[in-house]
């Protein structure tokens, strides 16, 4: 009879695991082998597009395939893809429009951690009249406390 130790280790113990890498080296490496198994996977998969796409019904029947979808298709889903494409990256874009503060709310505040350059008053406020959109950056609390607070500061 066996006792524990003597029991063969599986490949995922922590003894076969390479005492330099970290969780996250791990986790970045299984990451990497996912993408690139994907990266390899998408390029099959299209290869076979372009070749449904490019060969005639005869020599898809002499390579053996005999059931396919009609070639309404090869037109029809790069189509498809590219308008959901587009909704996806608009409906995305007008979601974080939506979302996004005005310069009088509270949360829209920062301190010395924040990232970015700074605001000021005047370059929130000035106007190009083109009514221009500021440039992105955090808004310093004093400045966020005049637009608050101050409103005739102005």
């Amino acid at each position: 009879m066996r006792h524990k130790t003597e029991l063969p280790l599986s490949l995922t113990s922590a003894s076969f695991q390479n005492p330099r890498m970290s969780t996250t080296d791990t986790h970045r490496h299984m990451t990497a082998t996912r993408g690139f198994v994907a990266w390899v996977l998408l390029w099959f998969l299209f290869s076979i597009f372009v070749l449904w796409t490019l060969l005639s019904d005869e020599n898809l029947r002499w390579l053996g395939v005999t059931y396919y979808p009609a070639r309404y298709w090869a037109v029809a889903a790069p189509g498809l893809f590219a308008m959901g494409l587009y909704y996806y990256l608009t409906t995305n874009f007008l979601t974080y429009v939506q979302n996004t503060k005005p310069f009088s709310d509270i949360h829209c505040l920062t301190d010395e951690h924040a990232k970015g350059e700074q605001a000021t008053l005047g370059t929130l406020l000035s106007s190009d009249g083109l009514d221009s959109i500021p440039p992105i950056s955090d808004v310093p609390a004093s400045v966020t406390s005049k637009v608050l607070y101050q409103p005739w500061y102005a």
